[in-house]
């Protein structure tokens, strides 16, 4: 706006300065490749998301067992994080800010939960549904009861929350380095470092045989395509 304001009074002759001067006052492309669109993330293939439900049915099965009592460390709530995010495509920010009365019973139906979660940008929320029963069906047929998985992280580490005197959900003790045994809450930073031991453990690869790339954006991203191919393509009906 102000160059536009400034060439235009030059124009008009409120302003006396010669062409190379006025070629000077501002660089030749102060915004290089503004005019590029940033790519965004990509879905995961029919291929990957096999696996990586796979995976985390496997590890959310001991957070499930009754006999446990150890709290969750970074790694189970990581696991946790990916399998909410699969089914619900919630942002980064509202999960890591969920807290333990993000679930609440359903006014209308019985075998469902709401999940309510807190934006903090424009401190807006969000509110997904949630399945009751302990058969949550994926496309893939693989069933995580996430309602459960969320009840199981407010049980098992409820005495890190007391620690803080928070109601933050995603709390966990640090099991190493020099803040070993400090309560923290979990970060984006920290998911992505226990994603990679999640993909190296499982051994998760893409189609050529790579490690597979496991993010919350694609992870979003594949469930909104879900829900555009199962409304029939149809922009409205998927909103």
């Amino acid at each position: 706006v102000t160059k536009s304001l400034l060439t235009t009074m030059r124009r008009n002759g409120y302003w006396l300065i010669d062409e190379h001067s006025f070629s000077s006052v501002f660089p030749k492309n102060p915004y290089p490749s503004s005019n590029r669109r940033s790519k965004g993330a990509s879905t995961l293939s029919e291929y990957e998301k096999r696996q990586l439900v796979l995976a985390l049915k496997q590890e959310l099965a001991p957070i499930y067992a009754q006999e446990r009592t150890e709290p969750l460390n970074g790694y189970d709530l990581t696991v946790c994080v990916l399998a909410i995010a699969l089914q619900t495509g919630i942002n980064t920010s509202p999960l890591l800010n969920m807290a333990t009365n993000s679930v609440s019973d359903h006014p209308l139906k019985t075998n469902r939960k709401l999940l309510t979660v807190y934006k903090r940008r424009g401190n807006a929320t969000q509110v997904h549904n949630l399945r009751k029963s302990q058969t949550l069906e994926l496309v893939q047929g693989i069933k995580l009861d996430i309602a459960y998985a969320i009840e199981r992280i407010i049980t098992l580490n409820q005495r890190h929350r007391v620690k803080l005197d928070s109601d933050h959900l995603l709390v966990y003790e640090i099991e190493s380095g020099r803040f070993r045994d400090k309560v923290t809450s979990l970060t984006e930073g920290m998911i992505a470092h226990k994603i990679k031991l999640l993909v190296r453990n499982h051994n998760l690869t893409d189609e050529d045989g790579r490690p597979m790339k496991v993010n919350l954006s694609r992870i979003r991203k594949t469930f909104i395509n879900g829900i555009y191919e199962l409304s029939g393509e149809d922009i409205l009906v998927a909103a």
